[in-house]
């Protein structure tokens, strides 16, 4: 019996030792439409000295893949949607006005993603993956794709005018 209770013991360890728990969310204003953006530009936030250039890319690579995804076409300013993303490696205390939201503490380590619609001059879109860099202080290409990934697919809207091409598959 003890071989067993020491057996599940070291197992919980191990597990929770292995285990990073990503938390991923996002807010969206309510009180505006995202039906009638077309075009988007990804502005650089000051608040990347803790991320090298390589990661950003990946980073912003992956934004342009899911906003190409959805219909929105790339322009270098000027876009319908503002696109700023920041991370911070340490622990965050999240302000927002939505009471679901508000004074939240995210993980250590949260890649945070704005949209900004720049007719309004209004935040219209955030969603976040915090607890990143709880266990390493690097991550690797694939991890920083699934974590903006995870976020980018919490994005609710399409391009406007934008339909999605179905495959016909022929039996």
């Amino acid at each position: 019996m003890k071989t067993f209770i020491y057996l599940v013991a070291c197992t919980l360890l191990i597990s929770a030792c292995t285990t990073s728990k990503v938390r991923v969310d996002t807010t969206l204003d309510e009180q505006v439409s995202l039906a009638y953006n077309r075009t988007y530009s990804i502005l650089k936030s000051s608040d990347l000295k803790n991320l090298g250039e390589y990661e950003q890319r990946i980073i912003l690579q992956e934004i342009e893949k899911q906003m190409n995804a959805r219909g929105y076409k790339a322009m270098e300013e000027g876009g319908d949607l503002s696109v700023l993303f920041s991370v911070y490696t340490d622990q965050l205390k999240l302000k927002q006005s939505n009471p679901a939201y508000a004074n939240q503490k995210l993980k250590k380590g949260t890649l945070l993603i704005h949209l900004v619609d720049e007719t309004l001059n209004r935040s219209v879109w955030m969603g976040y993956a915090s607890g990143l860099f709880e266990k390493e202080s690097t991550l690797s290409e694939r991890e920083l794709r699934t974590a903006t990934r995870r976020i980018m697919d919490q994005y609710p809207a399409l391009a406007y005018g934008y339909a999605p091409v179905k495959m016909i598959v022929k039996q």
